[in-house]
């Protein structure tokens, strides 16, 4: 009788350390998917067409000339 006892207690140790490690992989899947959440809500709201690139930038084109009249 006393077999027995033995190898349910090795069974509800190896189930424990079972149980940690899978709590540890579901905290690491939990934090990945928060993490592909949120990058993925970053680059839609940072892909946007107007955001890097306003339609409606000033420009200004100058040219400057010499002639010899200003020159005494």
């Amino acid at each position: 009788m006393t077999f027995v006892a033995e190898d349910s207690k090795k069974y509800r140790e190896l189930n424990q350390e079972y149980q940690e490690v899978l709590k540890i992989i579901g905290q690491v899947l939990m934090l990945a998917i928060v993490v592909l959440a949120f990058s993925s809500i970053v680059a839609f709201v940072f892909s946007e067409e107007g955001a890097a690139n306003p339609p409606h930038t000033p420009k200004a084109d100058l040219q400057e000339t010499i002639t010899q009249a200003l020159i005494p």
